[in-house]
Formats: structure tokens, C-alpha cells, sequence
């Protein structure tokens, strides 16, 4: 149980990996990203509109964290949740 009394065992972890920006990340054969330019701004924001219409219609009772992996960009990591 968690402190927010969701049972981890009722969670999914969902990573989008959208690209990254960095160089260095692009240039490391042991990266394990996406190895393309991070989408723009516009693009990502219209894929997480239908991404996350999906899922509630999906998932009525979805219950989503965001976590972030960069100060300047959102990585949206989601726990779902079947409360």
C-alpha cells in the first residue's frame, strides 16, 4: 500500500519516450532512448491530448502521475491505476 492507499500491484508504469535534445544522448551507443530529435512542442502536445483521451476512455477511473525528467521538457511517465 502506498500513502495515497493505491495498491502497487493495481498500477501500470508507462514511459513515451518523445526524443531527446541532447547531443550527447544521441551520440552514446549505449542510449537506450528514442534516437531522434525530440518532437516539437506542438506535435507532443497534440499526442498527449489523444494519448490521455484514449486512456480515460479506456480507464475511466485513471488516476495518471507525471514525473519530470527535464527541467525544461515534461517526460510523462503515467502510474495507472485500476481503483
Amino acid at each position: 500500500m502506498t500513502s495515497f492507499r493505491i495498491r502497487p500491484s493495481s498500477t501500470i508504469p508507462i514511459c513515451l519516450d518523445l526524443g531527446t535534445n541532447n547531443q550527447n544522448f544521441l551520440d552514446d551507443p549505449l542510449y537506450l532512448g528514442l534516437r531522434q530529435r525530440r518532437v516539437p512542442d506542438e506535435v507532443m502536445t497534440e499526442f498527449m491530448e489523444e494519448f490521455m483521451l484514449a486512456m480515460s476512455r479506456t480507464f475511466p477511473k485513471l488516476l495518471v502521475q507525471f514525473e519530470v525528467r527535464e527541467v525544461a521538457f515534461l517526460t510523462p511517465v503515467f502510474f495507472i491505476s485500476f481503483v
